[in-house]
């Protein structure tokens, strides 16, 4: 919702700020998981608290050891998902982040329209092995950086660019065009709006690096072989 491209259907995310140097709270840990990362040990905490509370909250997925450890919730009956980061600064300055480019709206408005697609095939989410709303964001504004010229989006670039003319068919045309031609000469694909890739794609995984954490590629933590071409094949639909 800060970002702006919320729809009615998506999951809630959130972090937990906490001083790793409160001595009450490193008490209330398990001393079992002494040891591991500080973040890991809050959300197993977490978990254990949520499975007693008889609430309408359910654990139902936790990924440790990751750039960003979280822990999804789901309410039942309602299936809306909640995810929880402990001490995610980088997460609030990937929201900053986007944020700041869906200033534009037709960026905003294409971006809600290419997750709001990919939603509909089943084709979002980490626990799916497919790309979350960040990187979906990513790859429209890789896009929009590429064709038309812009390295930096804001609100003052509405009357230096005009995307009136961008559809979803738009975006995949550009999207399955680049995939085939690198897929042709064997070269890879990288998703990246700061510049020069860091690296490729790695086994057929299409890669998607993230802006603010550098040491993480979006699509070798999320995707594998199989998703990424799903993913094209259904790209690839909308086009034909």
């Amino acid at each position: 919702a800060v970002e702006g491209t919320a729809l009615s259907s998506s999951d809630v995310d959130f972090t937990i700020c906490v001083d790793e140097d409160d001595a009450a709270l490193r008490e209330a840990l398990d001393s079992a998981l002494r040891g591991r990362p500080f973040q890991d040990q809050v959300l197993r905490h977490l978990r254990s608290a949520v499975a007693s509370s008889r609430g309408s909250l359910v654990a139902t997925d936790l990924v440790l050891g990751s750039g960003t450890p979280v822990m999804r919730l789901t309410e039942k009956g309602v299936g809306v998902g909640v995810d929880v980061t402990v001490n995610g600064h980088e997460v609030l300055k990937k929201t900053e982040l986007i944020g700041r480019y869906t200033r534009h709206p037709v960026v905003r408005d294409l971006t809600r329209l290419v997750k709001a697609w990919a939603k509909s095939r089943q084709l979002y989410g980490y626990h799916l092995h497919h790309l979350t709303g960040f990187g979906y964001a990513l790859m429209v504004i890789d896009f929009v950086q590429a064709r038309y010229r812009v390295p930096v989006l804001s609100a003052r670039c509405n009357d230096e660019i005009d995307l009136a003319g961008t559809t979803l068919t738009t975006l995949f045309v550009e999207f399955c065009s680049h995939f085939s031609l690198l897929s042709q000469s064997g070269e890879p694909w990288s998703v990246c709006i700061t510049g020069a890739p860091r690296a490729g794609s790695i086994g057929g995984v299409m890669s998607v690096e993230d802006p603010i954490e550098e040491d993480v590629d979006l699509g070798a933590a999320h995707l594998t072989a199989q998703t990424s071409e799903t993913l094209f094949d259904a790209m690839r639909k909308v086009v034909d």
